[in-house]
Formats: structure tokens, C-alpha cells, sequence
């Protein structure tokens, strides 16, 4: 197993650390939210080639860090831990520029990619901690993510030698696994999380029956303006509209909160471009902009938090605000966004806001 840490060369000045780097120094990752540290080897990649957590708090510590960076930071990172992500093996970022849209439901679907068994993720950082397989581990816990067919595997990680392919096949074997769903209060009512639950357990045959991919996400999506043009100097008209997104992403070993907004514009065969790089785009500092929320348990270990967003205007573009990540899920959350947006910078008004909300009570 080779052992590599985030280190502030590849998080933050997207260079790889060297091996001598990766032995000998414990670095610390400077954060949006302050210095993480990051002990060397806590996370690293196993020879299966997947990503290996030492455990729950350094999990937790290393997803509030790499949820501030780029994606070309997150590239760098990816590089210097010798290891690729299903987000990077499947290409889904060039994928995403290049989605259809279902016409029943106005949004983007990321189908018939051969292989890949997570089209249904909406917060792309899951698909950053995953390989290929939809596989990651925290602690001595392995998961195996086939959330299209509506479930994810667990098995410890003693069981790997023999359950392996199974495991990366999506074959159920319940003498040493679970296999869940999305709806985390089926299994996890008297646990902080799933990882609570399996250390004071040690439970394995766990299987719901009530497999499903909606169970993954709650989200709330509007288009803003269907159609909105301008005329150009030879007297045409370009047609743009707004797409604003708030998700709650639950995947039973990760969590999060996120808002996604961009711009499309129509292109000459009347198809909606996934971003359109010319926009302009701001969130909308109201009171009712914020977000509040509470994770699982009832102690003094309760994170709760109230947040305005920042107003600023972004280059162009699709937008990301993420303001919750980690393994545990939430009791409840009320997230809010405002935003509106322009084209080009000369444009001399703002369109209209647009709102979105989510809530689970």
C-alpha cells in the first residue's frame, strides 16, 4: 500500500509532493475555513486502487479541504496520490458539456456511459473520493456505490480478499455484507451514522428491499427564464435562460448540501449549450438567503449553523456553493438561494432573481 498524504503542493499549488515529502512530513492543508491538518499516510491509495481513509474524523477533516478546491487542484490531487477517480476515469467533466436534456423534467442526464454505475450522483465531489467501481473506504468499513440500481455495499475490510470482485461487481453476499439504500433513517434512527452504527454493531445481511435511485438526492430545480434574448448588430437573436439547483446529496457514507447555478444559451440547432461561457452570475445577499441545519444526535456534538451567502459576481461559467459535507446525515436543514444573472458585462440590468429552497424537517 502506498502511502500518500494531501499535501500543499498538490491541494494548493497543484504540484505533486515527492516521495521524500510524503515520508517524513506531516503538512497541514490551508482550508477556505482554516489550516486542516492532514497527518501523512491517513489517506492513501490501496493496491485495489481505491481511496483508503484512516478513519471517520480524518475523512471528515480531508472532505472539508478538498471541497475548497478547483477542479484542476483536484486534478493535482488526484495525480499525487497515484490514483483516478470515476469522475476522472469516466471523463465527466467533458461529459457534462455535452448532456442531453430529458423533456419531461428539464434536466441533464448522464446515461448510457459504459460502465459507470453513479450517474445519479449530483455532487460531483462524491465522484472525486470514488474510483471507477464506485469504491472508497473509511476505516475498516468498504463501500461499493451501484447507486443507479439503488443501492451501496459495505463489507469490512478483513473480507476484502475474498469478496473483492463482488464487491466491484455489485454482487450482494450478506454472510459478510449490507447493502443500503438512500433512505438513511431505515438503518441509522438511533446512530449519528452508518459508521456508528456499524462499530457498535458489527451487523452485516442489512438489505432494506427498497432499492431506488431517487432515494440519493433531494433537490429543488427551476430553469428561471425559459427563453430570454438579445438582439445582435446584424439583427438576430440569441436565446439564454438561467438554471438554478439546490441538492441535498445523500449517499450513506457522504453527505452534503449544495447550490449549482449556470447559464445556457441555444445554439444554432436550437440545443440548449450545458454552460455558457459569457454569463455573468451573482447570489443575492437577502435575509432569506441562508441556510440551517443539524446533524444527527442530540449532545453537545450537534453542529448547527446559520449562514448568509457572500454577493458576488462570478466570471462565467457554471457555479458551485457548497455549505455541508461529511459521513453523517442530517436531521434537518432549510437551505435557501437567491441569484440572478446577466449576459456579458455591458448588459445594463440584471434579470430577474430567482429562488430556490429545499427543507427536511
Amino acid at each position: 500500500m502506498e502511502k500518500i498524504t494531501i499535501c500543499i503542493a498538490a491541494a494548493l499549488l497543484a504540484a505533486s509532493c515527492s516521495k521524500q515529502e510524503t515520508e517524513t512530513v506531516s503538512p497541514t492543508v490551508q482550508a477556505m475555513n482554516g489550516t486542516m491538518p492532514i497527518p501523512a499516510g491517513s489517506v492513501t491509495r490501496t493496491s485495489y486502487g481505491f481511496l483508503k481513509f484512516k478513519d471517520l474524523a480524518t475523512y471528515e477533516a480531508a472532505l472539508s479541504v478538498i471541497s475548497n478546491l478547483s477542479d484542476a487542484q483536484l486534478d493535482a490531487w488526484e495525480m499525487s496520490l497515484g490514483y483516478q477517480s470515476a469522475y476522472s476515469y469516466y471523463h465527466i467533466a467533458a461529459i457534462d458539456l455535452t448532456l442531453n436534456e430529458d423533456p419531461a423534467t428539464g434536466e441533464e442526464q448522464r446515461a448510457n456511459i459504459p460502465g459507470f454505475k453513479n450517474s445519479v450522483v449530483e455532487d460531483d465531489l462524491l465522484l472525486r473520493i470514488m474510483d471507477k467501481n464506485g469504491m472508497i473506504q473509511v476505516g475498516d468499513y468498504v463501500f461499493a456505490a451501484s447507486m443507479d440500481e439503488g443501492y451501496i455495499l459495505e463489507t469490512n475490510a478483513r473480507n476484502l480478499g475474498r469478496q473483492y470482485t463482488n464487491l466491484s461487481t455489485g454482487v450482494f453476499v450478506p454472510s459478510v455484507m449490507n447493502k443500503f439504500n438512500g433512505d438513511d433513517a431505515a438503518y441509522t434512527a438511533k446512530y449519528e451514522s452508518v459508521f456508528e452504527l456499524l462499530d457498535q454493531t458489527d451487523t452485516t445481511g442489512i438489505n432494506p428491499g427498497n432499492f431506488s435511485p431517487v432515494l440519493f438526492s433531494t433537490k429543488d430545480i427551476t430553469k428561471g427564464q425559459d427563453e430570454f434574448y438579445i438582439v445582435d448588430n446584424l439583427g438576430g437573436k440569441n436565446y439564454y435562460r438561467f438554471k438554478l439547483q439546490n441538492v441535498y446529496q445523500t449517499a450513506v457514507m457522504y453527505y452534503s448540501l449544495l447550490n449549482k447555478n449556470w447559464v445556457q444559451a441555444k445554439n444554432s440547432l436550437g440545443i440548449w449549450t450545458k454552460e455558457y461561457d459569457h454569463a455573468y452570475m451573482q447570489y443575492v445577499n437577502l435575509s432569506t438567503d441562508q441556510v440551517f441545519y443539524k446533524s444527527k444526535k442530540s449532545n453537545s456534538s450537534e453542529i448547527n449553523k446559520s449562514q448568509q451567502y457572500p454577493t458576488h459576481v462570478y466570471p462565467p461559467v457554471k457555479q458551485k456553493l457548497r455549505v455541508y459535507e461529511g459521513g453523517r446525515g442530517l436531521d434537518y436543514y432549510t437551505f435557501e438561494t437567491t441569484s440572478r444573472w446577466k449576459i456579458g458585462q455591458n448588459t445594463p440590468t440584471w434579470q430577474p432573481s430567482e429562488r430556490v429552497a429545499i427543507y427536511k424537517y
